[in-house]
């Protein structure tokens, strides 16, 4: 089964059929409920009448990685199926997060990993908007040493929409950006496929 994946402004990872665009999946990220109807709050009591704040939602590019059975049989007629099939994204502008989910089963998904900037190692992690890689790395000196991983960039940290903005500082424009010792975004993460560590 072939499907389109994309996100939407509205909160949601969505997976859609691609003969006939009917849903089969879609996802709303925890980060989004929790944090959306605050950011609408906010657009709402924008102080320019003339000018409202967008509320972002899953707008980040996500990748999909498939691991695949290949069953040749003897008079020809090949099968072809994925045994695994997971996909990794962030939320871009809708919030600081990058998911891990295995849609190897479409109608029973599940959740491999959540994190944010809460996550053990990933203090540094912000608004990630680049698509995450997927790779292999050797992680020692035997044959089956190699490990299944995603490779993103730490992302954008908002504060910097303050070009004012600095670091220790007391008196940033933005009340969340005051007394930061560390900005965000910059790293570039390489974390385990599976489990997200």
């Amino acid at each position: 089964n072939d499907y389109v994946m994309f996100g939407s402004m509205e909160g949601a990872l969505h997976l859609a059929k691609s003969e006939n665009g009917k849903e089969a999946l879609a996802f709303i990220p925890k980060k989004i409920v929790t944090e959306q109807a605050k950011a609408l709050k906010e657009a709402a009591v924008s102080l320019d009448p003339n000018q409202q704040t967008p509320v972002f939602g899953v707008d980040a590019p996500w990748t999909a990685r498939g691991l695949y059975d290949y069953k040749f049989e003897t008079d020809g007629s090949g099968k072809v199926s994925a045994n695994t099939m997971n996909i990794y994204g962030g939320l871009s502008r809708g919030g600081v997060g990058l998911y891990g989910l295995n849609v190897s089963t479409i109608a029973t998904p599940t959740k491999l990993f959540a994190i944010d900037e809460t996550t053990t190692g990933y203090s540094r992690l912000g608004m990630t908007m680049a698509q995450p890689v997927f790779g292999k790395i050797k992680m020692g000196t035997g044959r089956n040493t190699t490990k299944e991983v995603i490779i993103f960039g730490g992302g954008y940290d908002k504060c910097y929409e303050d070009p004012t903005f600095k670091l220790n500082a007391t008196d940033n424009n933005l009340d969340s950006c005051n007394n930061i010792a560390q900005a965000k975004g910059n790293a570039v993460y390489i974390a385990d496929a599976k489990t997200g560590a």
